[in-house]
């Protein structure tokens, strides 16, 4: 039973990810089709596909939700690993 209420609650909040998703994807195909310079284009598309790819980590890779404290720790150890390269290279 509980089950069918988290559905519910999926649903809500992921159809407006898809339909962001889809409107970007739209922008993109239109604008492809405009008259502006290349690097001014590959700018703009750029822009739109970070945004996109943001959303997609954000809410489909489940990163939204993830505690802070667990990306500090992880970003913690990596730092703890570039100070002793030494270790990881020896044989």
């Amino acid at each position: 039973m509980s089950a069918s209420g988290k559905s519910g609650n999926v649903v809500a909040k992921y159809l407006p990810v898809y339909f962001v998703l889809l409107a970007i994807a739209a922008i993109e195909f239109f604008l492809a089709y405009q008259n502006f310079s290349k690097a001014g284009l590959v700018r703009i598309l750029l822009v739109l596909a970070i945004g996109s790819a943001a959303l997609g980590l954000m809410y489909f890779m489940h990163l939204a939700h993830e505690k802070r404290s667990l990306s500090r720790r992880r970003g913690e150890a990596g730092l703890k690993w570039r100070r002793f390269p030494h270790f990881t290279l020896r044989y």
